[in-house]
């Protein structure tokens, strides 16, 4: 028993001095994001007669945020990221079309002969702004700290979890899928509503840290370059529910973050942060055309999600 609590203590005194010798901050930021979301829809997803498209761009973003970074012992490093930011402007292109394979059909009959007739070409598309809303992003991470230089350096290979959500509105067409006894047409709909979107990308992450903080040096830098996995979760108006539509698809991307912090003073310091991401996710899914059977042609969903921010960073290193 008094070895244990021999080691216990010699444990804690030693992780004391070494968060003292190493490095750890809290800090507080705000800046300017920038981003770029586009969600497509072709059915079927080889050759595909329909095509719609909802693409978000130049989409301007004040957020503020607070981030967490820290060594406990040399054993240990965590860190932890919560944003928040306000959609100031943006702009909404959809865009759809189909391409209807009209067949040979008589009435008295009911005989129907495909691919016999002839083809027509609906395209429609629409341009608006994006009328605010907000986003979110929370993340937090856990590693192994390698120490370099002195102690001043640390890589850690990290293994996390992330959630990533763009909630933006819009007023706007929206597209009908018609139907008569020659086949499908495209239509716009009421510009009269209001439409929501919600993406949300959430799942797990492994990457590596960077922090190299030099003893009686002003200056501090750290870099994150993190690989993500998961889902994406897209809400939206759809065409063929008349109504809401929810889809869940596989994702994968990459997130990349580079500061420079400047100690000010003893303990507060003042620097920039950047940070980059690229995100995407599809699913195929059953088609809604009743020209197919259940083993037919499959529809596929792509959406694409960019994002870079620039923010100034205050914070209190330890």
């Amino acid at each position: 028993m008094r070895k244990w609590i021999t080691f216990l203590m010699t444990f804690l005194v030693g992780s004391a001095s070494y968060v003292n010798a190493t490095m750890g901050d809290v800090n507080v930021f705000a800046g300017y994001r920038h981003d770029s979301i586009e969600h497509k829809d072709h059915v079927p997803s080889h050759d595909p007669v329909f095509k719609q498209s909802t693409k978000f761009k130049d989409i301007d973003i004040f957020q503020i945020g607070v981030n967490v970074r820290s060594t406990i012992g040399c054993n240990f490093y965590a860190r932890a990221e919560a944003t928040w930011g306000w959609v100031l402007d943006g702009e909404v292109k959809r865009k759809a079309s189909y391409e209807n394979h009209f067949s040979n059909y008589s009435y008295g009959s009911g005989s129907y002969e495909p691919g016999t007739g002839f083809n027509t070409l609906d395209e429609l598309e629409f341009r608006n702004a994006i009328d605010d809303k907000y986003v979110y992003d929370v993340n937090v991470a856990i590693g192994y700290p390698f120490y370099f230089c002195d102690c001043s350096a640390i890589v850690a290979p990290v293994i996390g979890y992330s959630v990533n959500s763009q909630n933006l509105s819009t007023y706007d067409n929206d597209f009908i899928l018609g139907s008569d006894y020659c086949g499908h047409y495209l239509t716009a709909g009421s510009n009269c509503c209001k439409h929501t979107f919600m993406h949300r990308w959430y799942g797990p992450f492994v990457g590596v840290d960077f922090n190299y903080r030099p003893y009686h040096d002003c200056w501090n830098l750290y870099a994150a370059v993190e690989y993500h996995w998961g889902r994406c979760k897209v809400k939206t108006s759809d065409f063929s529910d008349n109504g809401r539509f929810s889809n869940h698809a596989d994702m994968d991307g990459w997130v990349v973050d580079l500061g420079a912090d400047y100690q000010m003073s003893e303990c507060w310091t003042v620097g920039l942060y950047l940070k980059f991401t690229e995100f995407c996710a599809s699913k195929h899914h059953k088609s809604w055309d009743s020209e197919y059977s259940e083993s037919g042609p499959r529809g596929k969903r792509h959406t694409d999600w960019n994002s870079y921010a620039v923010n100034l960073e205050f914070g209190r290193a330890f």
